[in-house]
């Protein structure tokens, strides 16, 4: 079977970092990242009030809520987030660390005060006809961000695959902007820098580089590709970057329904969806990269809930929070809500996702059994459930209405975490 030639690609680069080390204080202006309240209020809420503000990070760009986005179709996935802490906070009061970004477009497809070097591009694809550039930062109330760089590239011969992972491998291709040059690799830790910088009150701070994930999404190609027929020429190589599976590369199947190709392996994905069997690639395309985003920030979420299992200082921080009176007044303490926070993190993916596909949650589980190999997330859950419900028996201890009005609230939680939403 012959290689297809492929003519339209999208390469998605994403770094996922800590903006926020441990001990690193935010500046004032900054404050409600670190506020649950206020953060709800500002970027949640009120999906246009922190756009209105002009707050800016120096070198960085302006802030906005993730679904402030005017003439450009909203992410869905948001949407729903939006819709499940307005329950949490209406309804139960509950002001959660949330799974819910602030955003800066750094550059948008149609902002042309960039020019990418085609020259620098490897073989075929210094060669395409049209190339765009897109950057953006979200930023999680929980110390993390994530930056998105996507390349749209377009030819009329076809790119060689050998050529798509030379750039996945090396990310050396230049982009000039203002009067200045940068390899796209330095780019995008460029801007990591410059977030941790601008958001922190110590501007020598450097970030914390976790994980780079790409994503290959062939978006035209003919004969169009199938996972029976391409696999050892197209998308093992992509997935794999042409080195074998071996323990530390699990092999993964097709994770999508025939003819469409929808692979994961470790941080590196790749995709097919064949024009005539989706109404909407757009949106799917979409839901794979929130899929992958999801899983890195919960990966280092279930970090966190490990550090904090092992921890001998977290019922002594409790106490010092003087939490039995708290609780005894509907309160969480701050320790409490952190905890209640992080398994929040762990647990998001219990919802259905978007699209109104039962099949999509399916897929999802599908996906962790690839990319989370060691249960660190399931475990992650076990853990903070655990935790919980050890603070229940110590507060049984000490107050009889303290413990029943906590292990009442946990079911609560459980029940709404796991709430579906319609979209």
């Amino acid at each position: 079977m012959s290689t297809p030639n492929i003519t339209h690609v999208h390469l998605s680069l994403m770094r996922i970092f800590r903006y926020n080390p441990e001990g690193k204080r935010i500046e004032p202006k900054f404050e409600f990242l670190e506020d649950c309240n206020k953060y709800y209020e500002q970027v949640i809420y009120d999906s246009r009030f922190l756009g209105s503000q002009n707050i800016t990070v120096p070198f960085v760009g302006k802030l906005r809520s993730g679904i402030d986005i005017s003439g450009v179709e909203v992410d869905p996935f948001l949407f729903k987030l939006q819709n499940y802490y307005s329950q949490l906070a209406k309804r139960y009061k509950l002001f959660l660390t949330p799974h819910y970004p602030c955003a800066v477009d750094i550059l948008n497809s149609e902002n042309k005060d960039y020019n990418i070097k085609l020259s620098t591009l490897p073989g075929s694809l210094s060669s395409c006809s049209d190339a765009k550039l897109s950057i953006s930062l979200r930023i999680y109330p929980a110390g993390l961000a994530s930056l998105r760089l996507g390349l749209f590239l377009q030819t009329s011969t076809s790119f060689q695959i050998e050529d798509i992972i030379d750039f996945l491998v090396n990310r050396n291709a230049i982009v000039t902007m203002g009067n200045q040059d940068y390899n796209i690799d330095k780019l995008t830790k460029e801007f990591a820098h410059r977030l941790s910088a601008g958001l922190l009150n110590n501007p020598q701070t450097n970030y914390i580089e976790e994980q780079i994930a790409s994503m290959v999404t062939i978006i035209e190609a003919k004969p169009s590709p199938t996972f029976q027929n391409n696999s050892a020429d197209v998308f093992l190589p992509l997935l794999y970057l042409n080195m074998h599976p071996d323990n530390s590369l699990p092999v993964t199947g097709n994770l999508a329904k025939d003819p469409d190709v929808f692979m994961a392996g470790g941080r590196r994905n790749a995709v097919f969806f064949i024009p005539e069997n989706n109404a909407d690639r757009r949106k799917l395309r979409r839901w794979t990269r929130n899929v992958f985003e999801l899983y890195a920030l919960q990966n280092l979420q279930s970090q966190s809930i490990a550090s904090r299992a092992v921890s001998s200082d977290f019922q002594a921080r409790l106490s010092q929070e003087n939490w039995i009176k708290k609780l005894k007044k509907g309160i969480l303490p701050p320790s409490l809500n952190s905890l209640f926070s992080d398994w929040n993190y762990v647990h998001l993916h219990q919802q259905d996702f978007p699209l109104q596909k039962a099949v999509w949650k399916t897929r999802y589980a599908e996906i962790l059994k690839v990319l989370d190999a060691d249960n660190a997330i399931k475990n992650s859950e076990t853990q903070a459930r655990t935790l919980l419900d050890d603070t229940v028996k110590q507060a049984a201890q000490d107050s009889k209405d303290a413990s029943s009005w906590l292990q009442k609230f946990i079911d609560i939680v459980g029940k709404i975490v796991q709430l579906p939403v319609k979209l």
